[in-house]
């Protein structure tokens, strides 16, 4: 994380090892290591957690 004078907000950067990135800008040190600590956990964009097909049935009738 740096601060970024012309601005006046701390920049982060979070590099994980399997080569995706996340970045972004904050306005104090403590809400940049928050969205560091976010960005970590966050699981993989882009994917779907979709349920198995046939869950929705009609009704008996």
């Amino acid at each position: 994380m740096t601060f970024h004078e012309r601005s006046g907000r701390y920049r982060w950067t979070v590099v994980l090892d399997e080569g995706k990135s996340s970045h972004g800008w904050a306005e104090t040190e403590e809400e940049g290591w928050w969205f560091v600590k976010e960005a970590v956990n966050r699981p993989f964009r882009g994917t779907h957690h979709r349920r198995p097909r046939g869950l929705w049935t009609l009704p008996p009738g």
